[in-house]
């Protein structure tokens, strides 16, 4: 009755005609029971229940499929649409990009795909043309949703694997131009700093960093014209020139600061340097190893010198010393 009620397709289990031969079955089997012979009446009588279980499975079978089946229609819907809308955007770079991201290969797999959606696309209309005309089995297309649903899945992650690529090609593109120019910006300051300040230990040892700094830069930019791109030697150099030009650009500042520290304590210990000659002799020795270039020397003499003059302000010193960062 309720598959009645849901106007299921259900002509080819021949229901009338296989109930009214177990009907006729059954009513045969009661009339000899009724003349009290029973011989081979257990077999027969297992027979009929087997034949009416299997009716009650087919239909049980069929309406599930019924209810699964409209479902899985739109889902090869959705599978097909997302098939087309990665080949057209995979489509599209290879047109503009084919030669700069090197996507020769593609070519095949591209006019391959465009043949296989021209077919999901008239299976489907066929496919959806039988749900809706009620004159084939929901089991029939249920199985045929599912074989498509299967190819086209399987395709959805070819072309996946492929955008895959192509995206990360791009991004990588994307990231060494970015990158390329804050590295241009970080050196540029580094220089500055070191014309800036023209402190001893910079001005000379920096300056084949910062020649260094510049053929990093340099390939990046010849790199990025390469056509086709080298991606993994365009991120390899990225990766040694970010890696390269920070360390330098920390490794300036420190200096500078360790310099500019310096200074500061001198210049509050020259206030004492007429009056106290143990100050004005560490802070020579300090200015010494300043104009060596050696700062961090330099800072913990000057720093010891005026501990001693001051034991009880050494943060008040450190402060100082600071200020100027």
């Amino acid at each position: 009755a309720l598959s009645l009620q849901r106007n299921i397709y259900l002509n080819h289990l021949n229901i009338e005609e296989n109930t009214n031969e177990l009907q006729k079955r059954l009513n045969a089997t009661l009339k000899l029971i009724a003349e009290a012979n029973c011989k081979g009446l257990d077999s027969e009588l297992n027979s009929i229940k087997i034949a009416l279980q299997d009716l009650i499975d087919a239909l049980n079978e069929e309406n599930n499929a019924f209810q699964n089946s409209k479902k899985a229609v739109e889902t090869v819907n959705k599978n097909i649409l997302e098939i087309i809308k990665i080949y057209d955007y995979i489509k599209e770079v290879y047109v503009k990009e084919q030669e700069r991201y090197g996507l020769a290969d593609l070519e095949v797999i591209l006019d391959e795909q465009a043949k296989k959606n021209t077919d999901y696309q008239n299976e489907f209309i066929a496919l959806n043309a039988l749900l809706n005309a009620n004159n084939t089995a929901s089991t029939i297309i249920l199985k045929k949703a599912q074989e498509i649903f299967d190819k086209t899945t399987k395709d959805i992650n070819t072309l996946r694997k492929e955008k895959e690529i192509i995206d990360k090609t791009s991004g990588d593109e994307a990231r060494a131009i970015s990158q390329v120019m804050k590295l241009q910006v970080v050196l540029n300051e580094v220089e500055v700093k070191i014309i800036q300040y023209r402190l001893p230990a910079i001005s000379s040892s920096y300056k084949d960093d910062l020649k260094q700094g510049r053929e990093y830069i340099k390939r990046i930019k010849e790199l990025l014209k390469e056509v086709p791109l080298n991606i993994k030697e365009l991120n390899t150099t990225l990766d040694e020139a970010i890696d390269y030009i920070y360390k330098l650009y920390n490794n300036v500042n420190n200096v500078v600061g360790m310099a500019l520290m310096v200074e500061n304590v001198v210049v509050l210990g020259n206030k004492y340097r007429s009056t106290y000659t143990e100050v004005d002799r560490e802070l020579s020795r300090a200015e010494f190893a300043y104009l060596n270039g050696e700062y961090t020397q330099a800072l913990t003499i000057a720093i010891a010198c005026m501990e001693n003059l001051f034991p009880q302000k050494t943060d008040k010193i450190l402060e100082t010393a600071k200020s100027a960062n």
